[in-house]
């Protein structure tokens, strides 16, 4: 019976990978229908404000950002020095891969954050130190690298209602079922058949008629 189970939770697990794959995997662009891009049609400039000044030096007023001098600091793995599973460090990865820009990578453990970090963000990650200033949270991320570095465009503007009620609770649905133990229990069965249901309104979303693109708001051509 635990075999079963073990099973079961595997072969879900494979069909949340397996969508994901289509909203990340199918080519240039992907990022474009992530979810938090999604949510990001223009730049929150009050999502921006609020943690541009915090912490370190001030950019004279007016001048643009230029690549290079990225460190970005993520989660690290049970060994405290390989990249962890954080989903939404992952997330700004592909931003950033996506668009060619070059950076850092640090997995930082609890004790080996940059006491700035501590300070001024809370020690939050993914955090993004560019030069002398610092964005965290990944939507925040997100939406600075795309503001000032604009090839290939990530956000979109408009036509992402569907996509955001096809995902709402999807994730923490997964975050649930993924993270419970025991397998195969009451509490572990109903997790699952939550998850599956949030997967059944995701493939539905995927699979309408008319969709003009192979990404989750549709017009990935």
């Amino acid at each position: 019976r635990t075999r079963s189970a073990s099973h079961k939770k595997e072969t879900t697990n494979m069909r949340v990978r397996t969508l994901f794959g289509l909203t990340l995997a199918a080519g240039r662009r992907a990022t474009s229908f992530v979810y938090p891009l999604t949510r990001a049609a223009h730049v929150s400039s009050s999502g921006l404000d609020m943690i541009r000044n915090r912490g370190l030096e001030t950019r004279e007023e007016g001048a643009t950002p230029l690549p290079g001098g990225m460190t970005l600091y993520v989660k690290p793995a049970a060994d405290g020095k390989s990249v962890g599973d954080c989903p939404f460090a992952h997330f700004v990865r592909i931003v950033l891969a996506e668009k060619g820009l070059e950076y850092d990578l640090v997995p930082s453990t609890q004790e080996a954050k940059p006491q700035w970090l501590v300070d001024d963000y809370g020690g939050k990650m993914p955090a993004l130190r560019h030069r002398k200033e610092c964005y965290v949270d990944s939507e925040v991320i997100a939406q600075y690298l795309d503001f000032f570095f604009k090839e290939p465009e990530l956000s979109v503007s408009e036509g992402t209602d569907d996509a955001e009620a096809a995902i709402d609770g999807f994730f923490p649905a997964m975050a649930k079922f993924i993270k419970h133990s025991p397998n195969g229990d009451e509490e572990d069965k109903e997790k699952q058949a939550a998850l599956e249901e949030k997967l059944s309104v995701l493939e539905a979303h995927l699979g309408k008629v008319g969709r003009t693109g192979p990404y989750l708001v549709g017009n990935g051509e």
